[in-house]
């Protein structure tokens, strides 16, 4: 068994909990396959949990419920498409902000080949992605975290809220005080939240990520500044904390 599925941070907090748990993430994935899989996953009738047995993952699909939700956001320019019946998330290869032109990808941004097994398809995707600036991806993941906020709080399933790195957001949260508007062939005035209002919903944005924990901590980083073992360890100890002081411990079967 691959040690990073029973070293990472998910199977660390189930360990010391003593229960089951399941870890959603995968390589690449962006906030909407977050927000579309923590949707589906709680309504399934049936769901596979995982069991850390000795050091030996194993996994059983059977009814059970989601006693907390823990949810480590990550950067906010992945786009979540379909090729066929294929879930598939638009990876940057290169990518650069021109904070000059709109916030828009630079257009010797490209994302990577392996996007799509169709050389058109790919084509086509690579260009609609330079059409999407920062400013629209910030407020499409917003909304995709509200939406899971309010999703998980109107099924009574506690939840913890993370960002993989506060760089992808923190730097371009003075965008949502701009002034935005809505056009067909006429326009008129946009209902927006301020600042204010979105980090009140969601207080983890304007706090460190797992990678600034993790460099502050001066702890190993491997390839692509992805943290190592130590800061599973550091990360699983934190969210403990965290959960212990919201008194979801108490409730977790």
């Amino acid at each position: 068994m691959d040690d990073n599925k029973i070293n990472c941070f998910p199977a660390l907090i189930a360990q010391k909990l003593n229960t089951g748990f399941y870890n959603h993430a995968k390589v690449g994935g962006s906030n909407e396959r977050i927000q579309r899989t923590t949707q589906n996953y709680i309504l399934m009738d049936k769901k596979p949990e995982t069991f850390n047995k000795g050091g030996y993952l194993m996994e059983l699909e059977h009814k059970c419920k989601t006693d907390l939700a823990i949810i480590m956001w990550t950067g906010m320019n992945r786009l979540e498409t379909m090729e066929g019946t294929r879930w598939r998330t638009a990876n940057w290869k290169t990518f650069k902000l021109d904070v000059p032109n709109d916030y828009l990808p630079t257009q010797d941004s490209n994302l990577t080949e392996e996007n799509a097994k169709d050389p058109k398809y790919y084509l086509y995707l690579n260009g609609y992605v330079k059409t999407l600036s920062a400013r629209y991806n910030l407020k499409r993941s917003i909304t995709g975290m509200l939406a899971t906020k309010y999703f998980l709080e109107a099924l009574n399933i506690p939840y913890l809220f993370y960002s993989f790195s506060s760089k992808h957001f923190t730097p371009l949260l003075h965008l949502l005080d701009e002034e935005y508007s809505e056009y067909t062939n006429i326009g008129w005035s946009s209902y927006e939240m301020s600042k204010k209002e979105v980090l009140r919903e969601l207080p983890f944005l304007k706090q460190d990520g797992f990678l600034e924990i993790t460099k502050k901590a001066k702890l190993p980083l491997g390839r692509k500044d992805h943290p190592l073992e130590e800061a599973h360890i550091n990360m699983a100890d934190i969210i403990l904390g965290d959960i212990k002081r919201h008194g979801y411990d108490k409730t977790i079967n």
